[in-house]
């Protein structure tokens, strides 16, 4: 099945993890409550390079630990209750992304919220990123969820604090993580 590519959300019924699953490969798609979203073309270069390093500082200092860290393209099924995989109305492909709990972890996918996202902004990509989905890992658990703006050489980092996703800071150089009291990154972009 093939979809008009598109940044807003595609016009049809409710999809699922069951539609998802029979769409091209070719062709890379997030669902958010039932609603299909096209992805961007290829990120660019210093998109990529962002998410290698952060990924790889993550990982370096994770080495001895249960969490993994994971780098996008990777499906993570956000289901809303204990519904079984087919009919899941959320999946999304975040940039970079920490799950500490290993039952989450399974062959083709990650089920349930990860510990921590990282999103890297593009143009096309930065409403999406800065509201439903931000909104969407709120109400899903993600503990901390990062934001970079490469344009702007910032990142927004936030909170999962109750039932809110707090706004911590706006950073222009050290980043340190709530999450992960021993890691901070500096703004090298």
């Amino acid at each position: 099945m093939s979809l008009i590519k598109t940044n807003e959300a595609v016009e049809q019924s409710c999809f699922t993890y069951h539609h998802y699953q029979q769409w091209s490969e070719d062709e890379r798609w997030q669902i958010i409550d039932g609603e299909a979203f096209a992805m961007s073309p290829a990120p660019t270069i210093i998109h990529h390079v962002i998410c290698f390093l952060i990924a790889k500082k993550l990982s370096d200092l994770l080495n001895q630990s249960q969490c993994q860290v994971f780098i996008s393209p990777v499906d993570v099924l956000l289901p809303k209750a204990d519904e079984e995989d087919n009919a899941v109305d959320t999946i999304v492909q975040p940039d970079v992304l920490i799950v500490c709990d290993k039952d989450k972890i399974r062959e083709k996918n990650i089920k349930g919220a990860p510990d921590f996202i990282v999103e890297v902004l593009s143009p096309s990509t930065a409403k999406l990123d800065e509201g439903i989905k931000r909104d969407l890992y709120q109400n899903a658990g993600v503990k901390e969820y990062w934001l970079v703006h490469p344009l702007d050489k910032t990142i927004n980092q936030y909170q999962f604090i109750g039932r809110y996703l707090r706004k911590l800071s706006l950073y222009f150089m050290q980043i340190p993580s709530v999450l992960l009291s021993y890691f901070s990154i500096k703004c090298w972009f």
